[in-house]
């Protein structure tokens, strides 16, 4: 870890008036002098606004050291804000802090600000004028909505109009359909002005890049399009309600879009969060299965297997192990058995990634279609 920066919050984060958040800030860079302790140079920098929003206090603390992480590669004007709703008590409260980078040898200290909301009730319609009237002009805004999109509200559509990437996250959705429907409104209505992009989507490269490279050779393709059955099992983390749903439905979506799968039946919800689907191609009919695992050691929030079927006795699994780094095929019809190693990114890099590159991933889009037109008419 010798070579690795990290950065810090400089000292506990100070309480505020909100009206006077900025001149609070700029009263931190005053105490903060020019020089750190070793006498090199405090370089104060921001590269864009970086908007946070949690449901509660536990989802604020553990993005804790994402922040620093980010705010090594993309120093920013960080707003983390913890936004309760359902409260008859309201309350806005405010908190500045220094984010400094802790150098590496003959290096210069990198600095930036963390400004954080606490809101509850009637006072959560406050935050996007407290944020807006705090951006720092001529660098992006990017908003992090952290607990998926099903019911964000007024205040996240207000604080959408003012940025130029939203980044949603899915996995914290246990019922992601309905938020689908209004992401997907989202990118329709922002075309041009806010690009989006789902972090549920990004974690299932991995899985895509395994179906693209086991179907690449020809005498695999043929099965590829002759399958007729699909089921997909998930899991869900009882300690941080992450759930791999809504991948699991992506990744539908993303065969159905692929493959030219035309939808026949709604998604509809059976007992124990198990879905179904069924496509069409042709005269072919296709039948999707969605469930919870019943692995015991399945609690990660993730997808755990994936099994494609086609006639001529092809089957195919695709399990991923405990570890999340090694997946194992296993199928018959000239698959046999392959363990397979695959880098996953943590959710640091993830959003690393879209803060680097804020656009909206057409093929996402276009694998979110099939399943948010096969449940417009159910929501």
């Amino acid at each position: 870890m010798g070579d690795v920066q990290h950065s810090s919050l400089v000292d506990d984060p100070r309480s505020v008036d909100v009206a006077l958040i900025e001149r609070e800030l700029t009263s931190l860079w005053k105490e903060a002098g020019t020089l750190d302790d070793d006498g090199l140079p405090v370089v104060r920098a921001c590269s864009l606004n970086l908007l946070v929003l949690t449901d509660n206090e536990r989802q604020a603390s553990e993005l804790d050291s994402v922040l620093a992480e980010i705010a090594i590669a993309h120093p920013c004007r960080i707003f983390l804000v913890t936004a309760e709703n359902e409260t008859d008590s309201p309350l806005l409260e405010a908190w500045v802090s220094a984010r400094c980078s802790i150098p590496l040898p003959g290096e210069k200290q990198v600095c930036c600000e963390q400004v954080n909301l606490s809101a509850r009730g009637a006072d959560v319609s406050k935050v996007p004028s407290v944020i807006t009237s705090l951006l720092v002009p001529d660098v992006p805004v990017v908003l992090f909505w952290k607990s998926g999109m099903s019911h964000p509200g007024n205040m996240v559509d207000a604080l959408v109009g003012v940025s130029d990437h939203l980044i949603t996250d899915s996995r914290h959705d246990r019922a992601p359909l309905p938020g689908f429907v209004k992401f997907e409104m989202l990118i329709a209505d922002r075309e041009g002005r806010t690009t989006c992009g789902d972090l549920a989507w990004s974690r299932l490269g991995p899985w895509r890049r395994i179906l693209g490279d086991f179907f690449e050779p020809g005498e695999m393709r043929g099965h590829l399009r002759k399958l007729n059955r699909l089921e997909i099992e998930y899991s869900t983390d009882p300690a941080s309600m992450q759930s791999g749903l809504s991948a699991a439905m992506l990744l539908t979506g993303w065969f159905g879009h692929s493959l030219g799968w035309c939808i026949e039946r709604l998604i509809t919800e059976n007992s124990g969060g198990e879905y179904r689907a069924i496509f069409r191609l042709g005269d072919k009919k296709i039948i999707v299965d969605i469930r919870e695992s019943s692995r015991s050691e399945s609690s990660a929030g993730c997808m755990e297997t994936v099994v494609l079927e086609a006639p001529a006795n092809f089957r195919l699994t695709i399990e991923a192990t405990e570890h999340r780094e090694w997946f194992r095929l296993q199928g018959r019809g000239g698959a046999g058995v392959e363990d397979l190693h695959v880098r996953n990114p943590d959710d640091v890099e993830l959003l690393v990634r879209e803060l680097e590159n804020p656009f909206t991933d057409q093929t996402y889009r276009s694998s979110l279609r099939p399943v948010v037109g096969a449940m417009k008419e159910e929501i």
